[in-house]
């Protein structure tokens, strides 16, 4: 993918209340002629604009003439949101929409000078995470690292995820699934439709809700904790309280899912 963020060529009344790219600020950005973008999202959400180049810095690692999109429309979930103004893509390059052709992204440019050519992505609950590049920091993880092999012929960082097990039970076989994608703009578990099924099987009083396109659940109840596999050596495991999404209504919670492909956002309402 490639990064994008919201500019001033927005109409007024989007830009109101929050920090955009000032394109006429900066004196080393540069317009790509004839250059456009055009993205959508899971959620129908999209964006699409301009191309220009500038130094880009993230997390201390800078490349200089970085392509990124210029959004001159967003859906309103982009422009309601005022603590975000665009989106950094670390997929492979062959996902993105740029035209008059695919460009290569921020990861792609820096990982020949990086130390080592990775990143890291540090997900907490309960505070803000951190991305780092060219480095993995001990001191922010226990045990031993595992590696899995990466099929990125789609443009994902996919691998095979063909098992799961809820409550700390024991392993069972995803039969319907068996691939998964990290996508670190994705804040939601999107599962096969049996491992969900499996899930709110030992939710006290967990019903599908058609009008909510989700599981509902009185709030009272305790969720357990949701493990599934990453590759054939690891598991990562949910705790049950971090599966509520949001509320929606006197005593119910749910957690919101969609029976498709790799399919099922919890979501607590």
């Amino acid at each position: 993918m490639y990064r994008w963020v919201l500019s001033s060529r927005l109409p007024a009344s989007q830009k109101q209340g929050r920090t955009v790219f000032e394109l006429d600020n900066s004196t080393t950005f540069k317009e790509v002629q004839d250059g456009t973008f055009s993205i959508s999202y899971g959620d129908s959400s999209r964006a699409s604009g301009l191309l220009g180049k500038d130094t880009v810095s993230i997390g201390g690692v800078e490349f200089k003439e970085q392509t990124f999109g210029l959004a001159t429309q967003a859906s309103d979930v982009f422009i309601d949101d005022t603590a975000s103004n665009g989106l950094v893509g670390l997929g492979f390059s062959s996902l993105n929409t740029f035209k008059p052709g695919p460009q290569k992204t921020f990861f792609e440019n820096v990982a020949p000078t990086l130390d080592e050519p990775l990143f890291t992505a540090r997900l907490r609950p309960d505070g803000v995470g951190q991305y780092e590049f060219g480095r993995i920091d001990k001191s922010k993880y226990s045990g031993n690292l595992v590696n899995v092999s990466v099929d990125s012929s789609e443009g994902f960082w996919q691998f095979q995820s063909s098992q799961y097990a809820v409550g700390g039970g024991a392993f069972n076989p995803i039969t319907q699934t068996t691939k998964a994608i990290a996508d670190t703009g994705t804040s939601l578990l999107l599962i096969s439709p049996e491992v969900v099924q499996a899930y709110y099987a030992k939710v006290a009083g967990a019903v599908y809700a058609g009008n909510v396109q989700g599981w509902i659940f009185p709030c009272k109840s305790d969720l357990p904790s949701l493990s599934i596999a990453i590759g054939n050596d690891y598991a990562a495991t949910i705790p049950g309280p971090l599966i509520n999404y949001a509320e929606i209504g006197t005593n119910t919670t749910t957690g919101a899912t969609r029976e498709l492909l790799l399919s099922i956002p919890f979501i607590c309402v």
